[in-house]
């Protein structure tokens, strides 16, 4: 049976080592690989501009009605300090995860990382 151990978003590379110790099952044996869904940077300029004032704008907007406002507000704020997806999958690899690899999904709005424990 593969198991999985899903990173938060947000800050994956902080957690690619830590998988190591903390991805194993009550009966002790490691789970074989990680994977972390985040907010992306899309790479068309038409898809960025758009992605911009959605998650830029209206998305504070929302989650200011229905939740902690100045969460909502540094939400898009946060992208700036996400390393690059080369960086991501540098960090992966020196974690021991050989086989790293990196999606942009939904026209780079999101990214998804993945990677299998050597």
């Amino acid at each position: 049976m593969r198991r999985w151990t899903v990173q938060p978003a947000g800050s994956p590379c902080a957690t690619w080592s830590s998988s190591r110790d903390s991805s194993t099952s009550s009966g002790g044996s490691s789970a074989p690989g990680a994977a972390s869904l985040d907010v992306g940077v899309p790479h068309n300029r038409l898809i960025r501009w758009g992605n911009n004032i959605y998650f830029g704008k209206v998305v504070p907007k929302i989650g200011s009605l229905l939740s902690d406002g100045a969460a909502y507000r540094y939400l898009p704020k946060s992208v700036a300090y996400l390393p690059s997806p080369e960086r991501m999958l540098s960090d992966l690899r020196l974690a021991g995860f050989a086989d790293a690899s990196h999606r942009q999904l939904s026209g780079g709005i999101t990214q998804l990382l993945l990677g299998t424990r050597s």
